[in-house]
């Protein structure tokens, strides 16, 4: 496991997860998303992660603006594995808000970067979401010629919303077709 993976792990995966344990309310009409925020305790595990690292690690590190960029490319990997959820403008936005600043965050402790990114991340992946529910309403046709790349992960960021929605939608309709061809009832297979 390389340092900036082991980084973006420790100070910026781990820690949005405070809310693990914590009971979310079922998705409702009106429902809406956690927003997650730095804690206190985030700032002095953050300084001490950094510190031992940059010190104590047998590799010697420079916690610099490339670095930074590295880090944030590994964390956008995480959140958006597939790369279903963000496009490409969104990655560039990322990129120029916070691509230089996680190295300077980092050396003082500050953990809003991966914050901010993680409920932007959240909240598209609602977004996905409610769109995929609203093409189950949809009547799907099965005799175009689709396809669809499942493991998309080394694949570029979609270009923009509507790449991704025609993505979500070859999704939908493979989950319909694989439902259709295990027997499920009809009634399970429109539902959310």
């Amino acid at each position: 496991m390389t340092i900036q993976r082991l980084l973006v792990y420790i100070v910026f995966f781990l820690i949005p997860f405070h809310l693990v344990g914590k009971e979310l309310t079922p998705i409702q009409k009106n429902y809406s998303l956690p927003k997650l925020h730095p804690e206190k305790v985030h700032t002095v595990s953050s300084k001490r992660i950094t510190s031992r690292l940059l010190n104590d690690h047998f590799k010697k590190i420079n916690l610099n603006d490339s670095f930074s960029n590295k880090i944030l490319e590994n964390y956008l990997e995480i959140l958006d594995f597939n790369k279903n959820t963000l496009t490409e403008v969104d990655v560039k936005n990322i990129k120029f808000k916070w691509g230089n600043k996680l190295d300077e965050q980092l050396k003082v402790g500050q953990t809003q970067a991966a914050y901010d990114i993680f409920n932007k991340v959240l909240e598209l992946k609602y977004q996905r979401y409610e769109y995929a529910k609203s093409l189950l309403n949809k009547k799907m046709n099965f005799y175009e010629n689709d396809y669809i790349i499942l493991d998309r992960h080394k694949l570029d960021w979609s270009k923009n919303k509507q790449e991704l929605d025609d993505l979500w939608l070859k999704k939908v309709k493979f989950d319909e077709l694989n439902l259709i061809l295990s027997n499920e009832p009809d009634d399970n297979i429109k539902k959310p």
